[in-house]
C-alpha cells in the first residue's frame, strides 16, 4: 500500500476536535519518559507517525484519552472522526476492552466506526475498472458475506463481465486474473489462496477488499496440500520468466509466514520446499513461464504444520465416505497415487489408518489404493502412514 510523509505530533488530551474515518495498525515502542512513537497504517493509504509525550499524556493515561487526540488530530474531511464514532482500540488482533493504557504496551492498532457502522466487510468498488452492475456488485458481496471462497468469487466475477462490461470480458480469459486484495489491517495485500473462505480476513482486522483485474497469464499457479494458491504480477527476469529461489521465496513468505492467526508462523526454509512441473523437480536455472501450473512439497512435518496453522480460513465443503466427518479440502489427499485418475473421496487420517491396518497383514509394496487398483509406492506410504506404523 502506498504511504505518505511520516508525521510527528504531540498529543494532549482532548474531547472535541476532529479525527481520521478509519485507521488501522498502530505500531507503538515505549521510549524513555514512557514516550510513545506510533506509526499509523490507514485503510486510506496514509501514514503518520505520532509521538505521544509524558508532557501530553501521561503515564496512567486512558486510551479515551488517546481517541480525544485523534478526533482533533486530523481535519481532513475524507478522514475525520464524527464526535459520535466508535473507536475500537486492539492489541494485535486482540480488542482492548479496558480503557486504561496498559503498562509496557508495544503494540497499539485503533479503527473509528461512524455511527450505525456495524464494522463489516465490504468490496471497495471505488476506481474499479471491472464496470460490474450495482446488482452484481451486491451479488459479490452477498457471496462474500455468505462465506464464498476467494475461488468461487473470481469465477462470479468473470461470468458477469459478458453482461456488464462487453469490451472488457474478451480480455479475461481465466478466472485467476481476478486479483482480491485486503485493503488494511493487520495484513493488507493479495488473498492468495483460492479455498480461502475470504470473509475470514476479518480477522486480521480488514474492513475492505478491492478487485483488479491483471494481464492475461500475469501469475503463477501454485498448487499443494490439494490446494492452490497465484502469486499475481510476480517477479521475473528481463526475458520474462520466473526462476527458482524467488517462486521458493514467495511461497515461503507470503504463504507459509503469513497465514497464521494468533500463532507462531509455519517455519519453512528454500531448501525444504520443493518444486515440481509434472511430477520432475525443478532445479538450477529452470526458467518458468508466465501462467504456468507449478507443484510443490514439504517435508510430512512442515506441511502437518501448514495445514494446522491454515485450517481457520478454510471451509469444510468436502466429506469423507469413511468416517462421514465435515472436511477441509487441505484435509483430503489430491490423489492417493500418482496413477490414480479417480477422485478421491477418503481423507487423509482415514487413508492412514487403513494403511496402518494393511501393514499388519502386507508389505507395504504390496499395499494398493483403497479406491483402486493402485499400487501404493514408497513415497505414498510416507505420506500417509501414521509416523509409528511407517517407522515399522
Amino acid at each position: 500500500m502506498p504511504y505518505s510523509d511520516h508525521l510527528a505530533v504531540t498529543a494532549r488530551c482532548s474531547s472535541d476536535g476532529p479525527g481520521v474515518l478509519v485507521q488501522p495498525a498502530i505500531p507503538v515502542t515505549p521510549l524513555d519518559h514512557r514516550m510513545f512513537v506510533a506509526r499509523l497504517h490507514g485503510l486510506d493509504r496514509e501514514t503518520a507517525v505520532l509521538e505521544i509525550t509524558e508532557s501530553s499524556i501521561k503515564p496512567t493515561s486512558e486510551l479515551s484519552c488517546v481517541a480525544a487526540y485523534l478526533r482533533r488530530r486530523y481535519t481532513d474531511r475524507r478522514q475525520q472522526i464524527p464526535h459520535d464514532a466508535q473507536i475500537e482500540f486492539y492489541k494485535g488482533e486482540k480488542r482492548l476492552v479496558v480503557d486504561e493504557l496498559s503498562k509496557g504496551l508495544t503494540t497499539l492498532s485503533y479503527r473509528a466506526l461512524r455511527e450505525g457502522d456495524d464494522g463489516a466487510l465490504r468490496v471497495d468498488w471505488n476506481g474499479s475498472d471491472l464496470g460490474l452492475t450495482e446488482a452484481q456488485q451486491e451479488m459479490v458481496e452477498f457471496e462474500i458475506q455468505e462465506g464464498s471462497t476467494v475461488g468461487d468469487i473470481r469465477r462470479s466475477i468473470v461470468q458477469f463481465l459478458p453482461h456488464s462490461n462487453p469490451d472488457l470480458a474478451h480480455l479475461v480469459k481465466d478466472p485467476h486474473q481476478i486479483e482480491i486484495c485486503a485493503v488494511g489491517g493487520l495484513r493488507p495485500g493479495a488473498l492468495q489462496g483460492s479455498n480461502w473462505e475470504a470473509r475470514r480476513v476479518g480477522t486480521w482486522l480488514c474492513r475492505y477488499l478491492r478487485v483488479r483485474i491483471r494481464s492475461y497469464s500475469d501469475f503463477f499457479i501454485f498448487r499443494g496440500f490439494n490446494e492452490e494458491y497465484i502469486w499475481h504480477h510476480p517477479e521475473l527476469d528481463r526475458h520474462g520468466y520466473g526462476h527458482i529461489r524467488p517462486l521458493k521465496q514467495w511461497l515461503r513468505d507470503k504463504i507459509f509466514a503469513a497465514i497464521s492467526s494468533g500463532r507462531s508462523p509455519v517455519k519453512a526454509e528454500d531448501d525444504d520446499i520443493r518444486l515440481l512441473s509434472h511430477g520432475k523437480v525443478l532445479r538450477g536455472r529452470v526458467r518458468v513461464r508466465l501462467g504456468k501450473t507449478i507443484e510443490f512439497a514439504v517435508s510430512r512435518k512442515i506441511e502437518d504444520s501448514f495445514v494446522e496453522a491454515e485450517a481457520w480460513l478454510l471451509p469444510a465443503t468436502e466429506t469423507c465416505t469413511v468416517c462421514s466427518d465435515d472436511k477441509r479440502i487441505s484435509e483430503m489427499p489430491r490423489r492417493i497415487t500418482a496413477s490414480c485418475t479417480h477422485p478421491v473421496t477418503i481423507c487423509k487420517e482415514c487413508v492412514g489408518q487403513w494403511i496402518a491396518s494393511s501393514l499388519d497383514a502386507l508389505a507395504w509394496d504390496r499395499l494398493k489404493c483403497p479406491e483402486c487398483p493402485q499400487l501404493l509406492s514408497f513415497e505414498d506410504v510416507r505420506a500417509f502412514a501414521p509416523p509409528d506404523a511407517f517407522e515399522r
